[in-house]
């Protein structure tokens, strides 16, 4: 990246050329050095001087290469007048790559003259594939404008990359994938829901059972992040929870009656068949708006218990998850394909750096759907889970089953076969 910054710099008197990076400081510490070596050979009338406060090198023929962080506010420093190539080092790993590219970055491009204009996104991938970085190297591959280099091209010694594999944790190692081989690959050590997988993504249909099920629902409620439902029922005999509906809402869209009138008309779905009893459950951030669910709308939702602290403390946020993680591995969860949004964040979902809470997306939010589904498989499945809901002489001949010691006993023969057995033969 440095050398096709140069080349532009010379090549093209007067151009300005962005390199920006995450951190202007660890931006400085990595690339100035490199550039240095690059300019050791340089001819004096090519060479440009670097300007300490402007963090600017600055080129005998006017080129201008301006050296900016990205975060923390910082890409404000790389707004000027015009830009004839804008370069992101670590696109990845930037906070509002969007912002930059659209606010900041394209603008400056428009204004450019130049016909080779452009956007370079060095980068590895992303600790988890659900980052915008992702989007613009798919479209980068479809316009035949994506470049993929992984260690094998660098022109190391074999030994020293298979010394580093190694002790990387292997070739199949979340680290060696992304960091050595540039694949979109979830971090393994804070993947939320690693148990995951698609075959649990299904469309189930449903037996005359169904009527009797608990309904079960779950819901995290926010406001800059989304407040997400999901609903479903609980499948008594076959031990699992199947969720076929997802519902979110956010911010100036947010109002009570909105989130009360789509619940209920996620709810009439089901009481056309089922009449039994829904149980919902809900985050506990909020008791006014649970207490005017309740009250205004007829939706009782019991608030979730939940303890701060680290993971011995039962009811934490990390006990919760790794008791959804259980119930997932052990195949008690089915996933309608149209809940999109919970799939997506059970696929990508990723811990901050601690476990101390979910990271953010910019699509998914807090990963809010896995909220309401701890919630859910944590705090209301213990409490339902092993209550029978069907009838007990649900589908049972009277005239036609015997019951020994209080269980019932059906044949296909005749009552007067099934009452001869009870008896000793005589003759």
């Amino acid at each position: 990246m440095a050398v096709i910054a140069i080349e532009t710099a010379i090549q093209t008197p007067n151009s300005q050329i962005h390199f920006g990076a995450p951190f202007q400081n660890g931006l400085k510490k990595f690339i100035i050095p490199i550039f240095k070596q690059i300019f050791t050979s340089c001819p004096d009338d090519l060479k440009p001087r670097f300007k300490q406060l402007e963090n600017t090198w600055v080129f005998p023929n006017g080129s201008l290469i301006i050296l900016c962080g990205a975060n923390n506010g910082q890409f404000d420093n790389l707004r000027g007048n015009k830009s004839d190539l804008f370069i992101l080092d670590e696109a990845a790993q930037i906070d509002k790559i969007n912002d930059v590219i659209n606010s900041v970055a394209l603008p400056q491009l428009l204004s450019s003259t130049n016909k080779l204009k452009k956007i370079i996104l060095p980068s590895t991938p992303p600790e988890t594939p659900d980052h915008p970085f992702k989007k613009y190297a798919e479209e980068a591959q479809a316009a035949g404008a994506y470049s993929h280099f992984t260690i094998d091209d660098a022109g190391y010694p074999e030994a020293e990359v298979a010394k580093m594999i190694k002790e990387m944790g292997g070739i199949k190692s979340t680290d060696v994938r992304r960091e050595l081989y540039a694949e979109f690959v979830v971090d393994e050590s804070l993947h939320i829901i690693p148990e995951w997988n698609e075959k649990y993504v299904q469309e189930i249909q449903k037996d005359d059972y169904f009527q009797f099920y608990t309904i079960c629902e779950g819901l995290d409620i926010g406001y800059r992040d989304f407040t997400a439902f999901i609903g479903g029922y609980y499948d008594y005999l076959n031990g699992r929870l199947i969720l076929e509906y997802e519902y979110a809402i956010k911010e100036n869209e947010f109002t009570t009656e909105i989130l009360a009138n789509s619940i209920k008309d996620l709810e009439n779905d089901y009481k056309t068949v089922n009449k039994n009893r829904i149980r919902r459950i809900a985050d506990n951030n909020n008791l006014n708006l649970l207490a005017d669910l309740s009250r205004l709308y007829k939706l009782s939702f019991t608030p979730v218990i939940k303890n701060s602290g680290n993971g011995d403390n039962k009811k934490s946020k990390e006990w919760m998850v790794s008791q959804t993680r259980k119930w997932i591995n052990d195949g008690k969860l089915i996933v309608h394909p149209r809940c999109k949004m919970l799939i997506s964040s059970l696929n990508f979902g990723i811990w901050k750096k601690g476990h101390s809470e979910f990271a953010r997306s910019e699509k998914l939010g807090h990963y809010d759907f896995i909220d309401a589904l701890v919630y859910l498989i944590a705090g209301l499945m213990p409490m339902i889970r092993n209550i029978n809901p069907i009838p007990p002489l649900y589908k049972i001949n009277v005239a036609s089953t015997m019951f020994p010691n209080g269980i019932p006993s059906q044949s296909e023969g005749s009552q007067d076969e099934e009452i001869k057995k009870i008896f000793k033969a005589r003759f």
